[in-house]
């Protein structure tokens, strides 16, 4: 029988468990469900087996590494990078609406304007390029604004209309 032992630190409450590596799975998940009414968790999940240690800093425990499990796991606020690599973005302006609602969702921020987008859309470094930035307002805000996905409330303030709060809430629901 090999033993090993998990160590999970939430908040200032620290739990070591010793067992068999499917009976420390099942309580991995049941203290981390149950962790879930804290405003963030920090999770160190370490094995120690014979003179073999590793340890691996937050890690998520479950079928996939998607944004909203990483949210739902460790209580903190998914970044803007995993959100749009999540929902499949490859586009300037597909980056620019997921922007809009990260804003919206995860920044709490129903208004925001030109410099606010810019800076969420450059936070995913692997899609974003220097002419979205550009390209903004012309290309990618005002086929949102025809199609009634963004509202220009003022010159340059824009925010989602109820619609698109809709269409997109089932996501940013699931991450928190």
């Amino acid at each position: 029988m090999t033993l090993r032992r998990i160590k999970l630190k939430v908040g200032i409450v620290e739990v070591e468990v010793e067992g068999e590596q499917s009976d420390l799975d099942k309580v991995a998940m049941q203290l981390l469900a149950s962790s879930g009414d804290l405003p963030f968790v920090s999770s160190q999940i370490g094995f120690d087996k014979g003179s073999l240690n590793r340890t691996q800093s937050d890690q998520t425990i479950g079928q996939g590494n998607t944004a909203s499990e990483v949210g739902r796991v460790t209580g903190r606020k998914p970044r803007m990078a995993s959100i749009a690599y999540d929902r499949g973005c490859k586009t300037g302006k597909e980056l620019a609406l997921v922007a809009c609602e990260y804003i919206h969702f995860v920044k709490l921020k129903p208004f925001f304007d030109k410099q606010d987008i810019v800076t969420e859309m450059m936070k995913a470094k692997t899609i974003y390029k220097k002419s979205f930035k550009v390209n903004l307002k012309p290309y990618y805000l005002k086929p949102y604004i025809k199609s009634g996905i963004l509202v220009e409330n003022n010159e340059g303030v824009y925010s989602l209309t109820s619609e698109a709060i809709k269409n997109a809430e089932a996501y940013f629901s699931n991450l928190t």
